[in-house]
């Protein structure tokens, strides 16, 4: 009912929303009324009773009490970062939407999102202001309260974590988030038909570190993850680098920062391409491989392989090598072997065959002198005296021709010796 409004707060939503935060993609999820400054004194009063009663929330040192208890907004450019917001009014960024508040009532906490958002103001604020001025035209100009209840949830623009606060308004940034925003949309009857009436957003923040931590495997490391992130208005690009180590993100920085040389690698994805959300912005999730994403499907087995059938090849060809000194060395000491023998052979010969030859022709020459003797004395002497005589130079004779053939045939033994060891060297 829209007379409640406001002045309504989610029962049990610490116990639900905190649970279904545990399986969600969302790292917060946040409630807040929307309403005009004339309902704004009696919203404080209000508020301030829920955090009085609520175990679950503890304001202490929250810029809610730093301001006096009071709805509070942020302006960087005060001396103080945050001022109590008295009149809802919009000086950072131009909106047709002055005197609105958008107060932060409820909200899960996690590592980067604590009680010091409560009690916040987000339409002041030009990171959140714009979507809330979107939905707000979205829900007006729908035809009917079914339309505007669903065609007017909007994606925000990128946000830094740890939040700003007073006490560290420029802190290190560790993370990234943004929000999808669902208007709470009440039915109005009206005689024109059932129109729309909104009176307070829900809001869930993409963290980006939980979005990447699910949606890449524990196991995958080596890996950069680039998200950018424009607006249609400006088409100015943002960039902001995560690399998974071990299935975990580990913000880099707040640019591109993969390593160029493997940029031909990269894969991207439209992260708002079918969501069934409005934007003016846009999301590109971009993955990168790093030199250890492919140090581990690196082996070093064909370079080992290589150098291996190398040294192989190396080794056999030295065996050759030296198996061919060695052959080449044998066979030098066997030809000097046998050039010695030959020689040996030759001066050997030439040594024998010369007293062989003249013990040859002396026989040879004792024999026909011998024959001639025989002959003569035959002729002077009786014939018994030369029949005696006769035989005994006859015997001698045989004698004398059975050694001359053997001194022929050593000679040519001899002769075939030289002649052969003439043909082996040409």
């Amino acid at each position: 009912n829209e007379t409640y409004w406001p002045f309504v707060n989610l029962n049990g939503f610490y116990d639900t929303a905190t649970t279904l935060a545990r399986v969600s993609s969302v790292d917060s999820l946040i409630f807040a009324p929307m309403f005009r400054q004339d309902k704004r004194d009696e919203f404080v009063t209000f508020m301030a009773d829920y955090f009085a009663n609520e175990p679950a929330i503890d304001m202490t040192g929250t810029p809610y009490q730093l301001v006096g208890n009071q709805i509070y907004s942020i302006n960087p450019f005060t001396p103080t970062y945050i001022y109590p917001d008295m009149d809802g009014a919009v000086t950072l960024y131009p909106t047709p939407n002055q005197n609105l508040y958008s107060v932060t009532l409820q909200i899960t906490f996690s590592e980067d999102v604590t009680p010091a958002q409560l009690a916040f103001n987000s339409h002041p604020d030009p990171l959140f202001g714009p979507s809330i001025d979107f939905i707000l035209a979205c829900v007006d100009n729908s035809a009917d309260y079914q339309a505007a209840l669903n065609n007017c949830a909007f994606f925000s623009n990128t946000v830094t974590l740890p939040v700003p606060n007073p006490m560290n308004p420029t802190p290190t940034t560790t993370n990234m988030q943004a929000f999808i925003f669902r208007p709470i949309v009440l039915e109005r009857v009206t005689p024109e038909g059932s129109v729309g009436v909104i009176v307070g957003t829900v809001a869930g923040a993409i963290n980006w570190k939980i979005l990447l931590s699910k949606a890449v495997p524990t196991y995958v490391n080596g890996l950069d993850c680039v998200v950018s992130t424009s607006t249609t208005t400006t088409n100015e690009k943002r960039y902001f680098t995560y690399a998974m180590v071990d299935g975990e993100p580990v913000f880099q920085g707040e640019s591109d920062l993969h390593d160029p040389e493997y940029s031909e690698y990269a894969r991207s994805v439209d992260l708002l391409q079918d969501a069934a959300v409005t934007s003016f912005v846009s999301y590109e999730l971009t993955f990168y491989p790093r030199r250890s994403y492919f140090r581990v499907y690196q082996t070093n087995a064909p370079l080992m392989t290589t150098i291996g059938a190398v040294v192989i090849i190396l080794f056999c060809c030295l065996v050759f090598f030296i198996y061919d000194v060695s052959i080449s060395r044998e066979s030098s000491r066997k030809e000097l072997v046998l050039e010695t023998k030959r020689r040996f052979v030759r001066f050997i010969s030439h040594e024998i065959r010369t007293p062989l030859n003249a013990v040859h022709l002396g026989l040879e020459a004792l024999t026909a002198e011998l024959t001639r003797a025989v002959e003569q004395f035959a002729g002077a002497c009786g014939a018994a005296s030369s029949t005696m005589f006769a035989d005994l130079i006859n015997n001698w004779l045989e004698l004398s021709a059975e050694m001359i053939s053997n001194s022929e045939s050593a000679v040519d033994v001899l002769n075939d010796l030289l002649n052969y060891d003439k043909i082996e060297m040409g």
